[in-house]
């Protein structure tokens, strides 16, 4: 038995499955986005020059899902399949920015929301509800506002 891996054996080999799963990856959804909504990168892939190297010639091209087809009739069957229709779907959706997704990691900044741009420094969520102008006026407050307990009976100190 000899240590070296044969050509012929793939089934085990981790950098064989690695290379052909990234060969044939299709285009991101972040990408097709573009491709869908920017009208220059929409009419260059909707009109593209014969190319003898892709099915059809290039030129039935379905930008939702990236793909070539052979004519009219296998586009035209390809937009009716499920498919197809989950990736209009997700497509709907805005794809997330490379700074949502630092802030998400916890990488970059944090994305402030409009409620956050406009609130005054020094005051928080809870003291801008109250309309209170500093946080030791507001404590005060609530000091003089507490409620008290009722008073307790003996009743529930009894056992019988």
């Amino acid at each position: 038995m000899t240590r070296v891996r044969r050509k012929r054996v793939h089934k085990n080999n981790k950098e064989f499955r690695k290379s052909i799963r990234t060969r044939r990856r299709p285009r991101d959804l972040d990408q097709i986005y573009e491709d869908i909504h920017d009208p220059a990168k929409n009419q260059k892939m909707t009109n593209q020059p014969e190319d003898e190297d892709l099915p059809g010639l290039g030129q039935f091209y379905c930008l939702e899902c990236a793909r070539y087809f052979e004519g009219p009739d296998h586009l035209s069957k390809h937009k009716l399949s499920k498919q197809h229709k989950q990736r209009v779907r997700e497509l709907k959706d805005e794809p997330y920015t490379h700074e949502e997704a630092e802030a998400a990691a916890g990488m970059g900044r944090a994305i402030k929301s409009p409620s956050q741009v406009n609130r005054p420094l020094g005051v928080t969520p809870l003291l801008a509800g109250l309309g209170a102008a500093t946080p030791a006026s507001v404590l005060a407050s609530l000091n003089t506002a507490a409620p008290t307990a009722p008073p307790q009976s003996d009743d529930h100190m009894s056992h019988n």
